[in-house]
């Protein structure tokens, strides 16, 4: 059961890794960080390390520990190639999660969350990999007003809005049909059903359109590095924009990114500098990894 169960995992990873040479050919303005001759043997690998890293966790944690950091490093290679994959991201974000590294396993699962939405699976871990943040560095809340007002519809899953929203507009058009069919000579409340129907698909449709917004605009990201100084402006020139450092962890959205900085807002509301190096930006698929070298 346990090879089978691996097996399935390995299988929702390597269709889009065997796809990289493809993909990336295309988007030339991407910087090759890794080049992976066989990412079947690498992904095999890092799950191996992974499972051997859970079968020792009870009797040796220190091996454990250096199994789960193995496995994660091999993850982060695949991960690293430039392409999209949240069942990879998700993998990923547990190994770092295992390892110790919760910086690392929140900007994974972040870009699992939007790769994935709606996962109940990356919901969950990226739930574990907040409560492993020291207190008060990751994000409970945002000030932005977009994200105060995505509170109020968070409960429910994106992928089930978009279910909703598809179904709110398919019966407001059958209503509307079944309505000429019949010369609106049936005895149904024409104007309250067909008023109700569309005020509700309006609604959650613009749910979904103001996530999209949302996370297109002010993507969320994480801080990775250990410890980063938060600066006034995008420079070392600048003084510390706080009396302490930002810890790995501590979540944020992104206002804007200029090369080597991103200008992010804190869950406070403040907004500082920090260097692109010691952060992730969820979704940046190119962004973050490219960077550095602008």
């Amino acid at each position: 059961m346990k090879g089978i169960s691996t097996v399935c995992r390995l299988l929702t990873i390597i269709p889009c890794m065997l796809c990289t040479g493809a993909q990336a050919s295309a988007m030339p303005h991407m910087v090759q960080q890794t080049s992976i001759s066989d990412p079947y043997a690498v992904a095999v690998e890092a799950q191996q390390h992974y499972d051997a890293g859970m079968e020792a966790v009870a009797t040796d944690p220190e091996r454990a520990h250096a199994l789960f950091a193995k496995s994660a490093e091999l993850y982060q290679l695949l991960a690293d190639v430039p392409i999209a994959n949240g069942e990879l991201n998700y993998n990923l974000g547990n190994a770092w999660i295992q390892a110790g590294d919760s910086g690392k396993a929140i900007a994974a699962l972040l870009d699992a969350q939007l790769l994935l939405p709606g996962d109940a699976r990356v919901a969950a871990s990226l739930t574990h990999a907040r409560a492993l943040v020291e207190s008060g560095s990751s994000t409970s809340h945002s000030t932005a007003p977009l994200d105060r007002a995505a509170a109020w519809w968070s409960w429910l899953s994106p992928s089930a809005r978009g279910f909703t929203a598809a179904g709110m507009w398919t019966a407001l058009w059958l209503v509307v049909a079944y309505g000429v069919w019949t010369r609106w000579n049936a005895r149904l409340p024409w104007r309250t059903v067909i008023t109700s129907l569309a005020f509700t698909a309006a609604v959650v449709t613009g749910t979904c359109v103001a996530d999209a917004v949302r996370t297109t605009l002010h993507p969320p990201g994480v801080i990775t590095s250990e410890t980063t100084v938060a600066r006034k402006g995008n420079g070392e020139g600048f003084a510390p924009a706080f009396s302490e450092p930002l810890k790995r962890g501590m979540e944020f959205t992104l206002i804007e990114a200029r090369p080597q900085w991103v200008h992010v807002r804190l869950p406070d509301g403040q907004s500082a500098w920090v260097r692109s190096g010691d952060a992730h930006i969820a979704g940046a698929w190119d962004t973050d990894r490219t960077a550095s070298s602008l």
